[in-house]
């Protein structure tokens, strides 16, 4: 028992590792950017519970893609250190899942916040 949490908190460790750095690649900073201004609008448009959790979804999901996307970029550049059109079309699917998820939360956002 005490071997499987000394695991699963070396899991955590990573975990947050890895989280730390995510925020130091520009796309998430751009993200986190946002976030604080969706928060900073929520509260002076005083939305109610439901709705902060639908933008908290948002938030997640947003972040969470970007955070794959990054990983996913990484990886194709450590696999393939020369330009391939295959690589690069990893790239620009993994890339495109993120602006959908964003183009959704900001529709989301923008009925919750201004409609």
């Amino acid at each position: 028992m005490k071997k499987f949490i000394l695991k699963e908190l070396k899991s955590f460790k990573c975990a947050f590792n890895g989280i730390y750095l995510a925020l130091t690649e520009a796309h998430i900073i751009i993200q986190i950017m946002a976030t604080v201004l969706v928060i900073a609008t929520g509260y002076y448009q005083n939305i109610n519970k439901t709705e902060w959790l639908i933008i908290a979804i948002c938030i997640a999901m947003v972040i969470g893609a970007e955070m794959m996307n990054t990983a996913i970029e990484k990886t194709v550049d450590y696999i393939s250190m020369e330009q391939h059109p295959q690589a690069k079309s990893i790239k620009d699917i993994s890339a495109g899942a993120v602006l959908v998820i964003s183009i959704v939360a900001a529709i989301i956002g923008i009925n919750i916040l201004f409609l």
